[in-house]
């Protein structure tokens, strides 16, 4: 019986350190995955570790944080971005209660909760979390650590979503030659870099500058994942938008066209991406005086996949615009002042920067003064 006893026991103990060895992989993948941007393996790997789980905390109490991230993860893939922010906000409370944790994880869990913060709009509250982590990194890793420089990056991006295009540009500017030295051309990070100060670019005004980071962007994008995939479309749609904004509407109506036809090859006519490059390129047009094409891609836009591929409340306004100016080439100048008078009304918030100028492009349209009267 002693013997059958101390058997059944060790038979447990192997049972239990199985379950525990299974579950700690689990865990430990989901950091791997998080970090080789494979998110879709995220859910089933974390049912797979649900019934190992309180053995796992029980053991390396530590392992809930990495648990609570592969979460947040999960929702953040699936767009559930508030409880995203609840498992990040979790995670990064239960951290502070071990004063011995290991760096790369504290900062990793300070940039995903900095992170999610930016996807609900709390972008003051990112930016603070954001700082400290550069600062730290650049104690502990170097200034030049390509860590320390994408956490740059991410706070530009925040900075843009708040207008702030001036300061995003100032900080960046210095790093995205350092990740491309340290990273290569075509790693994610050099090309998210180039595409985010590209912005900052468009939105301070230097059209040949963002044009130049785009064109980079696209060629890398194109050459690591082909032409079909959504990145290297919308970045060569970014380029044409800075050619156009830059005078060069010819060439950025090719552009336009070819992402154009990229889009529709891949995801159809009833998609936001499609939807948003044909009013872009119908803009385009319009400048070029090819009034029938343009009427052609702006018939049939729906709002909702518009808002979706950007999101703006210049929508209805932006399409009244783009009436009044089809109104005003084919010289029905009641028309166009009604649209023109009709857009500019809509235009909410109407002293926020925006990368397209619409209001003043409106006010000339509507034969108004630079006041809107």
């Amino acid at each position: 019986m002693r013997l059958l006893l101390r058997a059944l026991l060790l038979c447990l103990s192997t049972l239990r350190l199985i379950g525990l060895f299974r579950g700690l992989d689990g865990i430990l993948g989901l950091r791997d995955l998080a970090r080789l941007g494979r998110d879709a393996q995220v859910p089933p790997l974390l049912r797979a570790i649900q019934s190992d789980l309180p053995l796992i905390i029980k053991e390396r109490p530590l392992l809930q944080v990495e648990y609570l991230e592969g979460l947040a993860l999960q929702a953040t893939s699936a767009t559930r971005h508030d409880e995203a922010l609840t498992y990040d906000m979790e995670s990064w409370r239960l951290l502070s209660t071990f004063p011995q944790a290991p760096a790369d994880l504290k900062n990793r869990i300070e940039f995903n909760l900095a992170n999610s913060l930016m996807l609900v709009g709390r972008y003051g509250e990112a930016d603070i979390l954001l700082r400290e982590l550069i600062e730290r990194e650049s104690k502990t890793l170097g200034p030049e650590h390509q860590q320390t420089l994408y956490g740059i990056v991410v706070l530009a991006n925040s900075l843009l979503m708040q207008y702030k295009s001036s300061e995003a540009e100032s900080i960046l500017a210095p790093a995205v030659g350092k990740l491309e030295r340290s990273l290569g051309q075509t790693h994610g990070r050099t090309m998210l870099a180039k595409r985010v100060i590209g912005l900052a670019y468009l939105l301070n005004g230097k059209y040949e500058e963002a044009a130049r980071m785009y064109a980079d962007s696209y060629s890398a994008l194109a050459q690591k994942f082909g032409n079909q995939y959504q990145n290297t479309i919308s970045t060569l749609e970014q380029l044409g938008i800075a050619q156009h904004l830059g005078g060069h509407s010819e060439r950025a109506a090719d552009t336009l066209e070819k992402s154009l036809g990229f889009s529709r090859t891949m995801y159809g006519e009833d998609n936001a991406m499609t939807q948003h490059i044909r009013y872009i390129l119908a803009d385009c047009l319009l400048d070029l005086k090819r009034v029938r094409e343009a009427s052609e891609l702006l018939g049939g836009l729906r709002l909702e996949l518009l808002q979706q591929a950007e999101v703006t409340s210049d929508w209805p306004a932006r399409l009244d615009f783009q009436a009044a100016r089809i109104a005003l080439l084919q010289r029905d100048t009641m028309t166009a002042r009604r649209l023109a008078q009709r857009a500019l009304t809509g235009i909410q918030d109407p002293e926020k920067p925006r990368w397209d100028h619409l209001r003043e492009r409106v006010i000339q349209a509507s034969g108004q003064d630079t006041t809107g009267r």
